[in-house]
């Protein structure tokens, strides 16, 4: 999809835009998780694109107030990225299943 909610610690400082190493192709590996909430780009190498938040609801909201691209140049509010994020969680928690 080109975006993807992540779970890391809430003490989670890798630069934003910064490539996470872990999606090259050689390292393969993903960043720490923990309790935050963080948006990610996985269309090129992916970094991530919000500082880290304690609650979805906050992650949402800087989404929103911040213009976060889902696509291109497309934005969404607050509503629509909560329903993002929660289908990306069910959909994960799907695949889960089949490990």
């Amino acid at each position: 999809m080109g975006r993807e909610l992540k779970r890391v610690p809430l003490d989670f400082d890798w630069p934003s835009g910064k490539t996470w190493s872990g999606y090259l192709p050689e390292n393969k590996y993903n960043p720490p998780s923990g309790i935050g909430y963080q948006l990610w780009e996985t269309t090129s190498e992916g970094s991530p694109m919000s500082p880290v938040f304690s609650t979805l609801d906050e992650l949402c909201e800087w989404c929103e107030y911040n213009n976060a691209s889902i696509f291109a140049n497309d934005t969404m509010s607050k509503e629509c990225w909560k329903a993002f994020f929660l289908r990306d969680i069910e959909i994960k928690k799907s695949l889960k299943k089949y490990e």
